[in-house]
């Protein structure tokens, strides 16, 4: 597990010297289509992160983009994946919470209500749930994952970046795909996507949906026994109507059911406040788990079970000068779960959730159209945000506490950007975007009532400027300054009223986005923030005892660093691609961080859980901001007649990591390899075996730092399976 920093760089060193990684490609297609077997060419990888389809060489901002076959041949199926192949993403697990960070920018609140400053959004629909982010993909056409503060385009704001989504969506021509795979730890999937046209050229239906039941890879120390698995159901539905050639709607449904209990937790170092407790088991070995039980429907503590449903509209109008759209969409998020503060079975702290979530986002956009110099994208956004506990209880075996608390938002924004091409190589981007948030905080101890409490509004101006220069047909260099911009809001854990301020983030970048030959294509960014008034986590003690998360305003941030990424086709059979990212994040001045650190007896760590104390943590790493990351994939697919076989291997190298503002709870460097070789025939069949962490890596998704112990969640270990498909 652990590696020291000189075998890290002296791999690091290996792979970026093979992949000439001085350079970076964003946004190229690594595992070529049967199509594309006739040409060694680079694929080229078309965008809308500036709300209009653009070559992404051609975008002033860092971004990297992935296609549905790129995720699959590297081995990514899941959202926290995402990181083996995204350089400066880190998706780290918090708990229950899928909470990723992008070049050190991150959060930790999962209280509801409370956004995330990583916009998630899934078909230009935004996502605000962290627990129901654990996304399956079953029908992924591509994902964009865009860096730096994000205000002047989308929806909701995002101080440091973007993951959308986009699933594939209905064709005028019967198609679909059917996969069965089945894997170690009786991880049984089918997943499947089919588009029947309706009437040509008018309408079209598509379905796609998954099933996954596992066994889980964590172990129940007491009893032996298997757990930690994932049940889960998918289902996506989608009507394409055109019934004019100037106007198309895209009608969309999606049903989720997941229960995932890979949230069980070990004390790190054996330390827990069970210790000594009678009949407290403390699991010694990895991936095994002593936490308390449940009765009834659950068995198991440590998961969660999440229902989602969301339905969304999506209209377009060509008006003949712009394109007029409307994304009109409604979510409903139910959440029970389980966890605890001292990650063994013995009774000290439990926490039960039951949370809902309901939300409504209306977005309009209007595109111009036309290839003149002037280009301008205008947009309204409203949203409509309600998230409460109902209740959370804090159960110890002397007290318990249900709190009820809920968090209402209402946001609006004006926003747009105008590019205008000075001289035929140099391209100006201006934007501007204007918000207003009001949140209202409700909530009582114990009653189940919900009476107002407090509210806050919040506004805010956030620009960005970009220059793009053109220095030939296949290279451009630009920079670009961005300001980012999360409101505040309160703690719904807390009920405290004063609740927290808005943070704000200054960005500065420069690339370059390049192809200088038909079979390689490279970019390069870096990139300078500085971060303000930084929303952190700190554990506070409600006065009937019960100890809970609270969000504070206790930071400010320096951030810099460099990212590269490149992609090569040196022949028809063969595609290289690599990323590579350091980054220097720090906190510039916090004086007053609230840490936990393991409880002394005589001087000595007692590893009975931890006490809270305040130090000064200017200087130290932002949480879950590792210096530097590599990965590398190599991909080789051979025509055999009409026939088809191939190979694709993907390695990648995370250095340490924090967990905590004191860096005590910290992730050593690590590295995984993942691979899939396949067989496919002409008639659309095809067989494949895959293995996921192949080097049996023992690392974490996440940790959990509390007054009752150190909880770590492991990662998976080494897994590996068969896959069947047929596409038609």
């Amino acid at each position: 597990m652990k590696r020291s920093f000189a075998h890290f760089m002296g791999n690091a060193a290996v792979i970026c010297g093979a992949m000439a990684c001085g350079t970076v490609a964003a946004a190229q297609d690594a595992t070529p289509s049967i199509a594309d077997q006739n040409s060694a060419d680079v694929a080229e990888i078309i965008v809308s992160a500036q709300r209009r389809d653009e070559r992404a060489r051609d975008v002033p901002i860092s971004l990297t983009v992935q296609s549905g076959a790129d995720l699959e041949a590297k081995g990514v199926t899941q959202l926290r994946e995402l990181e083996t192949v995204t350089p400066g993403l880190s998706t780290a697990r918090n708990g229950n919470n899928f909470q990723p960070a992008i070049r050190g920018v991150t959060s930790v609140d999962s209280n509801p209500g409370n956004d995330s400053n990583i916009s998630l959004y899934i078909d230009g629909v935004y996502r605000p749930n962290a627990t129901a982010n654990f996304i399956d993909l079953p029908d992924v056409d591509r994902v964009e994952v865009l860096k730096g503060p994000q205000g002047t385009l989308f929806g909701r704001n995002a101080t440091g970046g973007a993951i959308r989504i986009q699933t594939r969506r209905p064709t005028y021509d019967l198609t679909g795909d059917v996969v069965a795979s089945y894997g170690r730890f009786d991880d049984k999937m089918v997943r499947g996507f089919v588009s029947v046209p309706i009437a040509d050229q008018v309408a079209a239906l598509s379905l796609s949906g998954l099933y996954q039941k596992s066994d889980g890879y964590l172990r129940d120390a007491i009893t032996g026994a298997r757990f930690g698995g994932v049940d889960a159901k998918l289902v996506r539905a989608k009507l394409l109507l055109e019934p004019t050639d100037t106007l198309t709607l895209l009608i969309s449904g999606e049903y989720s059911d997941r229960k995932d209990d890979n949230a069980g937790s070990q004390p790190l170092n054996g330390n827990t406040a069970g210790r000594g407790l009678p009949g407290v088991e403390i699991p010694a070995t990895p991936y095994a788990i002593a936490n308390n039980r449940l009765t009834g429907t659950q068995q198991d503590l440590g998961g969660i079970h999440n229902k989602s449903a969301i339905v969304s509209a999506e209209a377009g109008l060509d008006l003949g000068f712009a394109t007029l759209t409307s994304l009109t969409s409604y979510s409903h998020y139910n959440l029970y779960s389980q966890s605890e503060a001292d990650f063994t079975n013995a009774p000290v702290s439990i926490f039960y959730t039951t949370s809902f979530q309901r939300t409504f986002n209306q977005e309009l956009n209007l595109s111009s159209n036309g290839g003149g110099p002037l280009k301008w994208v205008a947009g309204l956004f409203y949203y409509d945000d309600s998230a409460r506990y109902d209740p959370l209880a804090v159960i110890s075996p002397t007290s318990a506490t249900n709190i009820y608390g809920k968090q209402d938002t209402k946001a609006y924004a004006a926003f747009g950007e105008v590019t205008y091409t000075l001289a035929p190589r140099l391209t100006m981007i201006a934007g501007l975007r204007y918000s207003h948030e009001k949140r209202t905080l409700y909530g009582t101890f114990n009653t189940g009532t919900f009476p107002e409490l407090a509210d806050r509004s919040f506004d805010s101006f956030t620009p960005r400027i970009s220059a793009r220069y053109e220095v030939t047909n296949d290279t451009n260099v630009y920079a670009t300054y961005s300001k980012g911009f999360k409101s505040g809001g309160f703690t719904v854990s807390s009920l405290a009223t004063a609740g927290f301020a808005p943070e704000k983030l200054d960005a500065y970048e420069v690339g370059i986005k390049s192809a200088p030959s038909r079979s390689f294509s490279v970019n390069a960014a870096g990139y300078y923030y500085k971060y303000s008034n930084q929303q952190v986590q700190a554990a506070v003690t409600l006065p009937n005892g019960a100890i809970v998360g609270q969000t504070i305003n206790a930071a400010s941030s320096n951030i810099y660093g460099i990212e590269l990424d490149a992609v090569a086709r040196p022949s028809r059979e063969l595609t290289i691609s690599g990323t590579f990212s350091w980054l220097h994040a720090r906190f510039d001045d916090f004086r007053n961080a609230i840490v936990q650190q393991p409880r002394r007896v005589g001087g000595v760590i007692a590893n009975n859980g931890n006490v809270q104390t305040v130090i000064n943590a200017s200087g130290n790493p932002l949480i879950r901001s590792p210096d530097f990351t590599v990965s590398a994939t190599v991909d080789y697919v051979k025509p055999i007649g009409t026939d088809e076989v191939g190979v694709s291997a993907t390695v990648y190298m995370s250095d340490k990591f924090s967990y905590t503002f004191d860096n005590r709870v910290r992730q050593p460097s690590y590295q995984t390899v993942n691979a899939r070789a396949f067989w496919r025939s002409a008639n659309g069949l095809e067989l494949a075996v895959w293995g996921k962490n192949l080097t049996d890596t023992l690392y974490y998704q996440g940790a959990s730092v509390l007054p009752g112990g150190d909880g770590i969640f492991f990662a998976p270990p080494r897994t590996y399976g068969v896959e069947a498909r047929f596409h038609f």
